[in-house]
Order: C-alpha cells, then structure tokens, then sequence
C-alpha cells in the first residue's frame, strides 16, 4: 500500500509540474503570425491543431519517475 501511495502521489505531483511546465513553454514560444493572415481575418477561424502523442510522451515520462521513486522509497 505504502508503494502504491508514493506512485500516485508522485505521479500526481509530475504530471502537475510537467503540464504546467509545458504549457509555460509553449506559452513563450507561440508567434501569431498575424501578418500573413490579415487578409482571411474575417472569413476563418482557426482553433489550434490536436495532438495526443506529446501528452501521452509527458504521462508515460511521469509514471517512469514516479514508478522509480516508489522504488526508491520501499
């Protein structure tokens, strides 16, 4: 039970610290690029792209560490 504590808890905390670590620098490295759509302003909106693959890459990156600390700690 005590290991199983230690992985929830640190996994919690990573994906916590590594999606708002993420999202801090995606944050600092977005360009608008308002100058080459000045013309289609009024006619499309764009939402943004979707992708699973770089969540999935953070979960599995926080559930190595984790599962290593509650190693570490038993």
């Amino acid at each position: 039970m005590k290991n199983y504590i230690a992985f929830i808890a640190s996994f919690v905390m990573l994906m916590l610290v590594l999606q708002v670590g993420s999202g801090m620098l995606l944050t600092m490295l977005y360009e608008p690029g308002l100058t080459e759509e000045v013309g289609t302003l009024g006619s499309t909106v764009t939402f943004g792209e979707s992708t699973y693959m770089f969540p999935l890459v953070v979960a599995m990156l926080a559930a190595t560490i984790s599962f290593f600390i509650s190693k570490r700690l038993s």
